[in-house]
């Protein structure tokens, strides 16, 4: 275990490292080093290919063997080739061809064993779950779907198979997947294209980006034309990590800890354990491991207390230990009741991994200390007043969620179990939440701005909105236990709450939210599930889709690139990439409207003050026009157009006519 980075330092750092962009990317990318902005979005507005006179893209897929995977991993997935970069060639594994949009040059690139000709891919569609509002969870995910073309034949699997035969020979383990589609993938996205002087631009870098990707289905029919291949896939760290497979926990798990940290430290050792000792029985080949990191200021929530005060039930203590009736005696009672410096808690059977460090983070003092509001496990009523008992932290924290993601290493064929074996490290981060919808909780961090801005309609500079379409939900409401309590507020501060909300929206009381408790009896997390629900709900009042012209900064992960790599929170390791594991993204688009030609001098008049709200003053300041936060987007390449479609929700930002909240903490950094 360890905390890759060091306190609040997001800019991704001006670092020696190679995969860090430097002045010559920033500048070949329309950005100059003086102009990047440090720690916060917004280092490039506009869409970069919107800079060149003409452009296309390039999709590739290759196969790769593991420990060309892990190097790739390491590079920040952003060196196809780092296996045979770090061994000056040498290496027999690597990444190989197996299909490429426009052919394969055959002086730079290496072919999979076997494939002699060119296979096309083309229509090649990614969604990327950006927020929990899409997920559901912690994590953020990305799924795949595009087509292989075979002109002549269909041979297309047979030399798949082929080519992943060399590749087991050459596997040092001995052990690989007889089935070709078992076998570990990259897909490549490069873009190419012309300046404004008509010279090629010098964007590769600069504009590709790699996934890894697991095939989960594959299909194709004979009818006397082209074979097409229409093939369905996964990224393979969250596939992997929180899936049925490995992503559960077996059998039921105890753990008594004082810190979020100790009390994963502890499950993790038993999953190791378990797998031990299925290795040792012959039940498995290979073992995967289990392992965490905190990146970033992460430390934070791995040093958060499970000691709540308000947690008054006492069965939650540790126990004696006693498994049985001769190990219970006078001297493990003692032991028992020996103070309340732990907290138990009980995983039960198939609680998937997901499940159960979110439920660690919850009830932990990482969220409790920045509610405004929080329940005792008090099982009945106040017996004098009939109330709910609750408590107050009586803190000023600044409200922030946390982002879970994996990373994958050392995999092995296990062909006992037909499935792979990895080192699987969940990495934790914290996650910025500006946007709260919840009366229990103290503010977000003030708002800090789109990572991309557009003008529409009457502008001058519509370049990149092709459509755009809204709807308002007047059924939507919130529920709350109790309808009495307020954020906490400050007049004496200038800062800006973006909490609460204009739209009037209906609170519901006296309803709990429905998720989980683990940890808790009563109404014990009710507080914190609110602030929980409001990140996780699929619905919202005012929703959006926007179809533009593809941006590649929006060709996102939802893993860290590594967790080697220097820390930013809302930038890839090539600099300009949106970085969605690190807080909520949000786009800006300022709307103006043609009124009607002037009697004057026959120009037109443009009213440019479209809202659905009134900001706040101090929001209205920053926001140029209507802020939006990015629930998913879907990328498009067919037939040498991209494109590109962002599901969102608006945002208002705050209540123009509530008190400022202030006096906020700073977050551990």
């Amino acid at each position: 275990m360890s905390i890759i980075g060091s306190g609040d330092d997001d800019n991704g750092g001006r670092s020696n490292n190679p995969d860090i962009p430097g002045k010559d990317d920033l500048a070949r990318s329309g950005l100059s080093s003086s102009s990047d902005p440090s720690g916060v979005p917004g280092r490039r507005l506009t869409n970069p290919l919107g800079d060149l006179s003409s452009y296309t893209y390039q999709i590739s897929l290759y196969m790769i063997t593991p420990d060309a995977y892990d190097a790739f991993v390491a590079s920040g997935r952003r060196r196809i080739n780092a296996l045979s970069e770090l061994t000056d060639g040498a290496a027999e594994g690597g990444a190989f061809l197996v299909a490429q949009s426009a052919g394969v040059n055959n002086s730079t690139e290496r072919r999979a064993p076997g494939f002699v000709f060119d296979y096309a891919i083309d229509n090649l569609s990614l969604k990327t779950l950006t927020s929990g509002k899409a997920t559901q969870t912690a994590s953020n995910n990305t799924t795949f779907k595009f087509q292989i073309i075979e002109p002549y034949g269909f041979s297309f699997i047979t030399q798949l198979k082929r080519a992943a035969d060399v590749l087991a020979d050459y596997n040092k383990q001995g052990s690989w997947p007889s089935n070709p589609i078992r076998q570990f993938f990259i897909l490549g996205i490069r873009f190419f294209g012309y300046d404004e002087n008509g010279n090629v631009a010098d964007i590769e870098d600069v504009y590709e980006q790699f996934y890894d990707i697991n095939i989960t289905e594959m299909k194709f029919k004979l009818d006397g034309k082209a074979t097409v291949y229409n093939i369905s896939a996964a990224s393979v760290a969250p596939r992997a990590s929180f899936g049925l497979i490995r992503g559960r926990i077996n059998n039921s798990k105890q753990v008594e800890a004082a810190t979020v940290g100790e009390a994963i430290d502890l499950l993790f050792s038993k999953l190791n354990v378990e797998q031990e000792e299925l290795f040792k029985e012959g039940s498995i080949k290979f073992k995967n491991e289990y392992a965490i990191e905190y990146i970033g200021d992460a430390r934070e929530i791995r040093e958060a207390s499970l000691l709540a005060p308000e947690d008054t039930n006492k069965i939650r203590w540790p126990g004696s230990g006693a498994r049985n009736t001769t190990q219970s005696n006078a001297a493990a009672e003692v032991r028992a009741n020996a103070g309340n410096d732990k907290r138990g808690v009980t995983f039960n059977m198939d609680t998937p991994i997901q499940e159960a460090i979110n439920a660690l983070v919850v009830q932990s003092s990482y969220l409790r200390d920045a509610l405004t509001v929080v329940y005792t496990t008090a099982v009945e009523p106040d017996p004098q007043t009939g109330a709910t008992p609750e408590q107050n932290p009586n803190t000023k924290k600044t409200i922030r969620w946390y982002n879970l993601s994996a990373e994958l290493s050392d995999a092995r064929w296990d062909d006992k179990m037909l499935d792979w074996a990895y080192r699987i490290t969940y990495v934790i981060q914290t996650y910025e939440t500006p946007v709260v919808y919840s009366p229990y909780v103290n503010p977000g961090i003030s708002y800090y701005g789109p990572h991309k801005r557009y003008e529409y309609y009457f502008t001058g500079q519509n370049r990149e909105i092709l459509a755009y379409d809204q709807k308002f939900d007047a059924t939507y409401f919130n529920v709350v236990l109790d309808p009495s309590v307020r954020p906490l507020t400050d007049e004496s501060s200038s800062e800006v709450a973006t909490g609460g909300g204009t739209t009037d929206t209906p609170k519901v009381p006296g309803k709990k939210t429905g998720k989980p408790t683990l940890g808790r009896l009563g109404q014990g997390l009710e507080a914190q599930n609110t602030y929980v629900t409001s990140l996780y709900d699929p619905g919202a009042y005012a929703e959006a889709k926007l179809t533009i012209l593809g941006d590649p900064d929006f060709l996102m992960r939802d893993t860290p690139d590594s967790i080697n790599q220097v820390y930013n929170r809302f930038y890839g390791t090539n600099g300009f990439s949106i970085n969605p594991n690190g807080g909520q993204v949000f786009i800006e688009v300022d709307f103006k409207e043609a009124v009607d030609y002037t009697s004057d001098d026959g120009t037109l008049n443009i009213n440019e003050s479209i809202l659905f709200w009134r900001y706040p003053e101090e929001i209205s300041k920053i926001v140029k026009g209507v802020c939006y936060q990015v629930r998913d987007v879907t990328s498009k390449f067919s037939g040498g157009k991209f494109t590109q479609e962002i599901a969102c929700f608006i945002e208002d930002l705050g209540n123009p006519d509530a008190p400022t909240a202030g006096g906020r903490e700073e977050n551990g950094g």
